[in-house]
């Protein structure tokens, strides 16, 4: 699964969970390390590489996991 960050939340990754609306471009993403649903403007996210973030807390730049 690719992870992203999004504009309007920098500093942790986010991974693809479920289009939300096809109307208005939003897609529900979840934060890395977290069970928390967010829907994003599709427009808003970036795609990141695996060694950018940690996959166990998301945060970017974390060299931990």
């Amino acid at each position: 699964m690719m992870a992203v960050q999004v504009d309007t939340m920098k500093g942790i990754a986010f991974e693809w969970e479920a289009k939300c609306d096809e109307h208005f471009h939003c897609g529900i993403y979840i934060m890395v390390g977290d069970d928390r649903r967010h829907h994003v403007d599709l427009h808003d996210v970036t795609p990141l590489d695996d060694d950018d973030y940690c996959g166990e807390c998301g945060q970017i730049g974390c060299a931990h996991g």
